[in-house]
């Protein structure tokens, strides 16, 4: 009988602190804090000046379909625009 009453109350236990990670969760509200225009803006400039650093452009090879070299020149072209209006 001992063993279980003892497993009784450890389901016990366990559901209420199953209870307590959801009043706990860290997950987004309603009212987050959002950036003013100006810091949006700074924001977005030093993320795209971040990405035109860290990215290159694709070069390929001529062991590449067609459809792939369409395909990293349109990412090529992509970038560039992307780079060239900061």
């Amino acid at each position: 009988m001992k063993t279980w009453v003892k497993s009784v109350a450890t389901m016990i236990l366990l559901l209420t602190l199953n209870a307590c990670a959801f009043l706990t969760d860290t997950a987004e509200t309603e009212t987050s804090i959002r950036p003013t225009r100006h810091q949006a803006k700074q924001f977005s400039s030093e993320g795209r000046l971040a990405a035109c650093l860290l990215f290159d452009p694709i070069s390929w090879s001529s062991h590449d379909t067609d459809q792939t070299i369409i395909k990293v020149k349109q990412y090529n072209k992509a970038l560039e625009l992307y780079c060239k209006s900061l």
